[in-house]
C-alpha cells in the first residue's frame, strides 16, 4: 500500500510526542513501517503493511457489506438525503472539534432563545 500524506496528526488531535507513540506501537506491531522519503531525506513515510489492510477488513468488512446491501433498498433521492445528512453531520463533528461553533448549534441555539406568542 501507497504512502498517504493526510490526515495528520493535526487533523487526529495528537501533538508530536503522541504521533510519534502511536506510530512505534503501529511499527511494533507490524501495521507500519517507516521510509525515508527519497526526494527529501527529512521527511520519513510510513507504508501500511498488507497484513493491516487484513485486520482492518476483518473487522470492518462484514459491516460495509452489510451497510452497502442497506443503501440499495434506498432509491436515489434517498440516498442522495442521506449522503447530504452524512456530510453535514461530519462537518458539525469538525467544526465541534476545533472550537467553533457549528452552523446547526447556531440555529439550534436560536430556536431555544426565540418565544412563540
Amino acid at each position: 500500500m501507497s504512502a498517504r500524506s493526510e490526515p495528520g496528526p493535526t487533523h487526529l488531535g495528537l501533538n508530536s510526542a503522541g504521533t510519534t507513540a502511536v506510530v512505534d506501537r503501529l511499527e511494533r506491531l507490524g501495521h507500519v513501517r517507516r521510509e525515508r522519503d527519497t526526494r527529501d531525506r527529512r521527511r520519513v513515510l510510513l507504508k501500511v503493511d498488507e497484513s493491516a489492510g487484513t485486520l482492518g477488513w476483518s473487522f470492518f468488512g462484514p459491516l460495509i457489506q452489510e451497510i452497502v446491501q442497506l443503501m440499495e433498498g434506498y432509491d436515489t433521492t434517498e440516498q442522495a438525503t442521506i449522503e447530504r445528512f452524512l456530510n453535514d453531520v461530519h462537518q458539525a463533528v469538525t467544526q465541534s472539534s476545533a472550537g467553533r461553533p457549528s452552523p446547526a448549534r447556531t440555529v439550534v441555539s436560536q430556536a431555544q432563545g426565540a418565544h412563540v406568542s
